[in-house]
């Protein structure tokens, strides 16, 4: 069974390098959800995350994975009341150096509204 799309639950541990690999298997898509204070903070908490395998892989490989498996960032803020709202989209470049390159979606920098890829892994 090969499915089109790959929807993980949240990454909270050690698995979150299985899902990282899963996620560059040549997926249409893929969608996952983390805890974090904004986009930035996702990609970093993921690569944590990855970590916690236990597996002696250097951190630029880690990153590496992120940079190739995640396309598109959305972060939701929680309201007082318990209801979401959109806060950001940012989408992953790749890497300078070893520091994640991301463009503002939303709020847009430039003023001009972006296309998101329909194939991209959201994270």
């Amino acid at each position: 069974m090969r499915p089109d799309r790959l929807i993980i639950g949240e990454c909270r541990g050690a698995e979150t390098f299985d899902m990282l690999q899963a996620m560059n298997t040549g997926h249409k898509g893929c969608l996952t959800t983390c805890h974090s204070n904004s986009t930035r903070d996702a990609l970093k908490r993921i690569e944590t995350l990855a970590l916690l395998s236990g597996l002696d892989l250097p951190l630029h490989a880690i990153r590496e994975m992120v940079v190739s498996a995640i396309d598109t960032c959305i972060h939701l803020e929680r309201l007082p009341h318990g209801k979401r709202k959109l806060k950001q989209i940012s989408q992953l470049i790749g890497l300078e150096g070893q520091v994640y390159q991301t463009e503002e979606i939303y709020p847009s920098t430039k003023g001009v509204s972006h296309v998101i890829d329909t194939h991209a892994c959201y994270a």
